[in-house]
């Protein structure tokens, strides 16, 4: 419910309220399932995305994105069997910031 309800936040360019859910889910789904878990992942990664694409992230709503990123990638690269990629990518996120 919570996936869903995040992404339909984002969807809808409401980034800081699908921020404040997934913050408090975060902690959550790794106590749950585990921190490589690919619902974790999923919420880590649609977090980073909404750090970035709110109207003014500051440059350390970037670097969190950024160290989240390279964080779920690592784990993913572990768990490259599942097939599933980070949907941005760095140059992607920085080309943004431009």
């Amino acid at each position: 419910m919570v996936n869903n309800l995040a992404t339909a936040l984002k969807a809808e360019g409401l980034y800081t309220e699908a921020k404040r859910i997934l913050h408090k889910s975060i902690p959550d789904a790794r106590r749950a399932l585990g921190a490589e878990h690919d619902l974790t992942l999923n919420f880590r990664k649609m977090y980073a995305d909404c750090l970035c694409l709110d109207s003014s992230p500051s440059r350390g709503d970037v670097a969190e994105a950024v160290a989240i990123y390279e964080d779920v990638h690592r784990a993913r690269g572990v768990c490259s069997a599942t097939g599933i990629q980070v949907g941005m990518t760095f140059h992607d996120v920085w080309t943004l910031r431009e």
